[in-house]
């Protein structure tokens, strides 16, 4: 339903070559680092890792004021489409390290950050076929082959000429289905 998850799923895999076969990557967005002065910044703290030559996230802004950072969500949310990547929403932080570290944390979650988050995204999902594993205790468990993202159209279902061609190599002739 977001990129979060399907990170997170990409990784957690029993066969670690199924998970070095991923394409992840990250930005940097925090350190650790003992001694801060007051009045330090985060977005100071940011900046200092990229010039250490951590991919940081340039598509990063400083504001003052609820009213600014509601203008800078509408307007990230337009921008978010023209990404490269993936993102499901925004998060706003304190600035300041020492507010952070004086706001602390309600369980796990900060008291210094917000997030606003995407409606996500749905997409027509098509079952391929469904295969039965038996596990090592001899349970069945059924797992569906599914291609996700299929564009349906009135008279059928659209599909590149890649996939009509590994559909053939594979002896799959797929129906259109309206």
């Amino acid at each position: 339903m977001n990129p979060r998850n399907a990170a997170a799923g990409a990784v957690r895999q029993l066969d670690s070559r199924i998970t070095a076969s991923r394409r992840l990557r990250f930005f940097a967005y925090a350190s650790a680092l003992p001694n801060r002065p007051a009045g330090h910044a985060f977005a100071r703290r940011s900046i200092a890792l990229g010039k250490l030559g951590f991919p940081v996230c340039k598509e990063r802004d400083t504001v003052v004021g609820r009213r600014r950072a509601a203008r800078v969500l509408r307007a990230d949310r337009q921008a978010a489409r023209k990404l490269p990547y993936d993102i499901d929403g925004v998060v706003y932080k304190v600035n300041r390290l020492d507010w952070q570290e004086r706001l602390g944390f309600v369980s796990r979650a900060p008291r210094w950050a917000v997030a606003h988050k995407y409606p996500a995204e749905e997409q027509t999902t098509e079952v391929l076929g469904i295969d039965v594993q038996v596990g090592r205790t001899g349970a069945l468990t059924p797992v569906a082959q599914l291609e996700a993202g299929v564009r349906r159209r009135r008279h059928g279902v659209e599909r590149d000429a890649a996939q009509r061609g590994r559909d053939r190599a594979q002896g799959r002739a797929r129906s259109a289905t309206p």
